[in-house]
């Protein structure tokens, strides 16, 4: 298992201590209750671990990267897929 794996499994498990509804894409339901966490959208800038929706509306991105990697592209990349998804607010996935 790959370091980014193993911060996406223990991330997973964080979310619902937290409160968050952690959803699979192809099993999204905005409503389920106010925080949803979606896990691995496709968006043309990546892939990121989960997508935060509160009330749903995208919110941010939860991403995992290696220790030393630059934050600026995952900044940009994230900020670009939270419009696309607020954009397709409402539609499936």
């Amino acid at each position: 298992m790959t370091p980014e794996e193993q911060a996406r499994q223990h991330i997973n498990k964080l979310l619902p201590a937290s409160g968050w509804c952690v959803q699979a894409k192809d099993s999204v339901s905005l409503s389920t209750q106010p925080g949803v966490a979606v896990c691995e959208i496709s968006f043309k800038t990546g892939e990121p671990g989960c997508t935060l929706f509160v009330d749903g509306k995208a919110i941010g991105p939860v991403e995992t990267k290696p220790k030393g990697h630059s934050l600026k592209r995952v900044l940009n990349c994230s900020a670009v897929g939270v419009e696309i998804v607020e954009r397709s607010a409402g539609s499936s996935f």
